[in-house]
């Protein structure tokens, strides 16, 4: 596909199928605003409404069930965040009564604080697939912004990348698409 910036009615070279009798393929060039306008559609199809984005995970969640995995997980974090804070409990306890100086007490805080932390960030399954779910989401309307305010050579970059073949059918004025 190359673009013919010779005017602004420039075009893009794109493969054509003709869907009357027999089908035939032959290259040839669409006005860039037809094709672009169709791109766009296309791009706003994917797009997922964030209203959805709930509905979605919840059908996700129902596909697989929680595993013994995940309730485990869940179960051994509780644990361990307790565990934590009953040793940094017990560490101000023994500072208060000076049995450990204060760069031991620093120390073992610090230590249980981390390890917390590192607890908290741990993610079930589902919460994986809720992260992913809205990267993609996020990534589809990324696309949708970059097309609608991108140069010329971006939008064709953009086409490029994320299809093989782009083949827009005459006789249905539709944008076939594949990878």
């Amino acid at each position: 596909m190359q673009n013919y910036a010779a005017s602004n009615r420039a075009r893009w070279d794109v493969t054509i199928v003709i869907s009357r009798g027999s089908v035939r393929q032959r290259k040839t060039m669409v006005l860039r605003e037809i094709y672009e306008a169709d791109f766009l559609k296309l791009i706003r199809l994917l797009e997922v409404k964030p209203e959805a984005l709930n509905d979605l995970l919840q059908l996700s969640t129902q596909l697989t069930p929680k595993t013994e995995d995940d309730k485990d997980l869940e179960t051994q974090r509780q644990e361990a965040i307790a565990l934590c804070r009953r040793h940094i409990q017990a560490t101000v306890d023994l500072n208060g009564d000076g049995r450990i100086n204060r760069e031991e007490y620093l120390r073992r805080v610090e230590i249980n604080e981390r390890e917390i932390v590192s607890w908290n960030t741990r993610t079930t399954s589902t919460e994986e697939r809720a992260i992913q779910l809205s990267m993609c989401v996020q990534a589809v309307a990324n696309l949708r912004t970059i097309w609608e305010v991108g140069s010329d050579e971006d939008k064709q970059g953009m086409a490029r990348h994320l299809f093989e073949y782009i083949t827009y059918d005459l006789g249905t004025g539709k944008l076939w698409i594949s990878n």
